[in-house]
């Protein structure tokens, strides 16, 4: 047995755009998270990383 729409109070459309663009939010964010990482490793002094090995 399906449960069909009519059953539900509310009813609302989703587009394909939305889900597009938390998609490329979420992409944005995770280039976003990686690029800073990896910028702070890449410029960080390799002295002071060794002196507390």
């Amino acid at each position: 047995m399906a449960i069909l729409n009519e059953n539900f109070a509310y009813k609302t459309t989703l587009s394909w755009w939305i889900f597009a663009l938390a998609g490329l939010l979420a992409l944005g964010i995770a280039l976003l998270t990686v690029s800073w990482q990896s910028w702070q490793v890449a410029t960080k002094n390799p002295v002071e990383a060794l002196r507390y090995e």
